[in-house]
């Protein structure tokens, strides 16, 4: 038989949309949406390990050749490199392990993590009243 504690709702860790429709959820006004999302983030733990990232950044360092190989298909026109791929077997073959290299979900899971540590960056910054001119100071920084 299970403790008390053991099955209590979890309302800590619970959701500020659990519970709620869709139809309620898209009748929200853009500040209650914003602020219930806002909240469920505060609650939310990290998606990494440092370990984690720190594998991730090792696995791009190694695969910087085939990221580089993937770019100068898009340098030349495709006539060029199908000319290559056809009269150089060892250029060929490169294409052939880059295309295999590719297609693994390395990509895509490395773009998820991307997607999502830009959620947290921009829902990070709303918290601030100055974040329009936080961005324009970034950029303003980065040109120069």
């Amino acid at each position: 038989m299970a403790d008390a504690d053991s099955t209590a709702i979890d309302t800590e860790n619970r959701s500020n949309f659990d519970g709620l429709t869709d139809e309620q959820i898209n009748s929200m006004d853009n500040d209650e949406f914003a602020e219930k999302l806002y909240l469920d983030m505060e609650k939310r733990e990290a998606c990494l390990s440092m370990d984690e990232m720190d594998a991730i950044e090792k696995f791009w360092e190694v695969d910087r050749v085939c990221r580089r190989m993937s770019l100068i298909h898009l340098t030349k026109p495709f006539k060029e490199i199908s000319d290559m791929v056809k009269s150089n077997d060892e250029f060929a073959l490169a294409v052939t392990d880059t295309l295999d290299l590719l297609n693994t979900e390395s990509y895509e899971q490395f773009l998820s993590y991307l997607q999502q540590a830009l959620t947290v960056m921009m829902l990070a910054l709303a918290g601030r009243e100055d974040m329009n001119q936080l961005r324009d100071k970034a950029r303003a920084e980065r040109v120069n």
